[in-house]
């Protein structure tokens, strides 16, 4: 079973996934929540996850275009039609010129956008990040030479929700499966143009080949700067 502390982990089974997602979720407390679903496998298995166990809950579900390419528009176009399936309101959002800006002007518009409705709501946003995300992120950070703010990454004090935090990727892909969720598969990931992308496929793996629990011990930073 994949757990925390491992980079590269074993899938687990689909009910070990489907028990850590719905306990992930039931430990949350009540509140309003505003799903930030781009259409991607962990974001749709979020989406799958709270319609499922707190559809009640859910005061809106947000996809948001950067109108980077064909996959994106129809991750947007998926996302709409499986929350009009659920019965959830949805609201939608683009960049306003196909192909403009970079990683970081992309991110900001996108929060503009989420954080926006969410105050329009009055509802949390919640997002799919996972442990793998998480332990990308420290890496990107001590590449950056961060501080502690910026080394505890998104265990940081926060606005935002991240329910799947310390589930690993392999988990929600696993639960995916058990769920037979349809998901659109964005091109610029596999892309080594982006740093994020880097460090995913080329060196945090070589990190952990060369240091066993190189990726672990990038977890536990993060808790000890965000604690600090």
């Amino acid at each position: 079973m994949a757990r925390v502390g491992e980079y590269v982990s074993q899938m687990p089974t689909q009910s070990e996934a489907l028990e850590s997602v719905h306990r992930s979720l039931a430990e949350l407390p009540r509140g309003r929540w505003l799903l930030a679903v781009s259409g991607g496998r962990d974001s749709m298995a979020l989406l799958d996850a709270f319609a499922t166990a707190r559809g009640h809950e859910v005061a809106g579900v947000a996809s948001f275009d950067h109108r980077t390419g064909r996959a994106a528009t129809r991750a947007v176009q998926l996302v709409e039609r499986t929350a009009m399936t659920l019965q959830l309101p949805v609201m939608t959002g683009a960049l306003g010129a196909a192909g403009a800006g970079d990683e970081a002007s992309w991110r900001e518009a996108r929060w503009r956008f989420l954080r926006g409705w969410a105050a329009e709501l009055r509802a949390t946003v919640v997002t799919a990040h996972t442990w793998n995300d998480q332990v990308e992120t420290v890496v990107l950070r001590l590449l950056r030479d961060s501080g502690p703010r910026g080394l505890a990454g998104m265990r940081a004090a926060s606005d935002v929700l991240r329910p799947f935090l310390a589930l690993s990727r392999e988990t929600v892909a696993a639960f995916a499966s058990a769920r037979g969720l349809t998901w659109v598969e964005d091109p610029s990931n596999r892309s080594m143009a982006f740093a994020r992308n880097r460090v995913r496929h080329e060196i945090l793996p070589a990190l952990e080949r060369a240091s066993p629990g190189f990726a672990r011990w990038c977890w536990e930073l993060s808790g000890r700067a965000a604690a600090w």
